[in-house]
């Protein structure tokens, strides 16, 4: 589980920035009860949210996750197929290796050689059932050694191993076609057992919620991010606050939860310079042109807007309350006060765009921001170009492969500082151009691959409620569809016909309270003087890595950084 989709920019991206959708004014009130049209829905939507903008007020998000569609079909599984084998091709000895324990764990009959006779006979009717010669076929060594006689000894044995290889794999994934229709591995007793220990032990102990504010007149956003795990023998919680100075243009990020980390793996001098201190992540630190931050505001603002409209105006519309609690599993999954919240509202409008949609979306949000910045900032367009060296220490030999700007000359290139906001905003772009290029990219998928993952009965959901006038709550609903192929236990607890789940539901409050308050009164509001600059911090610390001893740490700094200074003096 995680909060990543759930940071303010998250929330903001769903609310505050795509308010700016509104492609004209309509007629139609919050407050009706005839079902709008998809155009008349969409606008409403965006008149609720602009006019949320225009007052301060709190939010409070809470994620629940569930594996239940997972466990109820486990719970409906056959006695077949929770006496199946895990790999069916493992089914013969298995059910060998089980009657065999199961005959010595017992008293020991007078029959014992013939039981034993038994079980040989059953295990050997499987296995010429399975790979009788009529599904097996044997590696042709007479047909190989026909075909390779041009060879010299060498290249028939590199070509005859991989032969044996390609023919075994080819006989196994033709077994498992013939096998394949009678056997299910994946809903055996074991994986039940799995299912509870995973919602017992992981599900219903974690608690993920992040709260926060918005006030406009002051250009402040909060958020409050927290994760919490309660057992019986383990209390444990991390949050990590977060504050957001439009006006300045600084994010600023809580420095105890990072000053571990920091100290120890990279500045071993740091000791409590962090504590009870802000990190300031500067949009403009100087080294962009003045008013840049304004206009990167107003870019994301733009790009959020075009994104939001070119959704399918069909795949937005009113909807009843039954709509979410059609949902697999989703009265069970959210408390009562989400219910509550949900049937008090006027209106809910849906939001329900395909996968191809969605990706033509995050397209153009990346193409809009990145063709907004570049035009009037051409200069930080410049595409970098590499160089290679090597890092080499005792018998250690790291090839490295480094960026170096187009736009700095080799003198200039070391009196700039290392982090910036130039810097950063260069990167950003960077990932930008990437997503670009992706999305043209993913237009060479086949069109069955398409069709597949939009019909899918696992899509995505949003849901957004309306009263007064004003969003009263939004909710995601996001399927784990994804196979993970790392890791055994990822691939046991995660399939894409049976999926885990999230729903996030985030509450809207007409009211901006202080929050973090459990930090001390005078740190609750990010200054200049209770924070530490980022990029400053990053430059000062290059430069006394730089003049240090620490020849492993300076390494790191070459790795990072892409520079060859440190290993001029060894």
């Amino acid at each position: 589980m995680t909060l990543m989709k759930f940071t303010p920019f998250a929330i903001f991206a769903s609310l505050a920035l795509s308010a700016c959708a509104t492609t004209g004014q309509s007629s139609l009130t919050p407050e009706q009860s005839k079902t709008p049209t998809a155009p008349d829905a969409k606008s409403a939507l965006s008149q609720a949210i602009q006019s949320q903008l225009r007052s301060s007020f709190d939010y409070q998000t809470t994620v629940y996750a569930s594996n239940h569609i997972r466990r109820d079909a486990l719970a409906n599984a056959t006695p077949e197929q929770l006496s199946a084998a895990d790999d069916m091709m493992r089914v013969c000895e298995n059910e060998h290796e089980e009657a065999y324990v199961a005959l010595l764990k017992s008293e020991p009959p007078e029959d014992l050689d013939n039981q034993k006779q038994t079980i040989k006979e059953r295990y050997l009717s499987c296995v010429n059932d399975r790979y009788g010669v009529d599904t097996y076929e044997n590696f042709d060594f007479e047909e190989f050694y026909q075909q390779s006689k041009d060879l010299n000894p060498e290249e028939v044995r590199s070509v005859l191993t991989t032969a044996i290889s390609a023919h075994a794999e080819s006989q196994k994934l033709k077994l498992q076609e013939v096998n394949s229709a009678e056997h299910d591995g994946n809903h055996t007793a074991l994986d039940v057992k799995k299912a509870e220990l995973l919602n017992e032990y992981l599900i219903k102990p974690t608690k993920a919620t992040m709260a926060g504010r918005y006030q406009p007149l002051s250009g402040v956003i909060t958020a409050l991010p927290s994760v919490e795990y309660q057992a019986k023998n383990l209390n444990m919680a991390m949050n990590q606050p977060v504050y957001v100075d439009l006006k300045a243009g600084i994010i600023y990020l809580w420095a105890d939860n990072f000053a571990l980390a920091n100290s120890n793996l990279a500045d071993k001098n740091l000791g409590d310079k962090w504590h009870n201190k802000w990190l300031a992540i500067p949009l403009n630190d100087g080294s962009l042109p003045e008013g840049f931050a304004k206009d990167f505001i107003r870019a994301y603002l733009n790009a959020k807007k075009e994104s939001f409209q070119s959704l399918d105006d069909a795949s937005i519309k009113q909807v009843s309350a039954q709509a979410l609690y059609d949902l697999p599993f989703f009265k069970a999954n959210v408390d009562d006060s989400v219910k509550s919240r949900i049937n008090d509202s006027t209106r809910i409008i849906q939001n329900a765009p395909t996968a191809k949609a969605r990706a033509y979306s995050r397209y153009i949000f990346a193409d809009t921001l990145y063709n907004d910045i570049t035009a009037k900032y051409p200069q930080l367009q410049n595409e970098p170009t590499y160089h290679e060296y090597d890092l080499i220490d005792g018998e250690s030999n790291i090839n490295v492969s480094a960026p170096i700007s187009q736009s700095e000359d080799e003198t200039d290139a070391t009196d700039k500082p290392k982090f910036s906001s130039e810097k950063f905003m260069g990167l950003l772009l960077s990932i930008l151009r990437v997503q670009i290029d992706g999305y043209y990219d993913n237009l060479n998928q086949s069109e069955s691959a398409a069709e597949e993952s939009e019909v899918s009965p696992y899509a995505p959901v949003w849901h957004y409620g309306i009263k007064s006038g004003q969003i009263n709550w939004m909710h995601y609903r996001h399927y784990l569809t994804k196979q993970i192929k790392q890791g055994q236990f990822a691939k046991d607890v995660i399939s894409t016909k049976e999926p885990m789940f999230v729903d996030v539901f985030t509450t809207i409050n007409p009211k901006a309270n202080h929050d973090f308050d459990r930090l001390p009164s005078h740190l609750r509001v990010p200054n200049a003087q209770n924070s530490v600059n980022v990029f400053e911090y990053g430059n000062e610390f290059i430069e006394r890595l730089k003049s240090s001893d620490d020849k492993y740490r300076q390494i790191m700094l070459q790795l990072l950084m892409g520079t060859e200074d440190a290993q001029e003096d060894h």
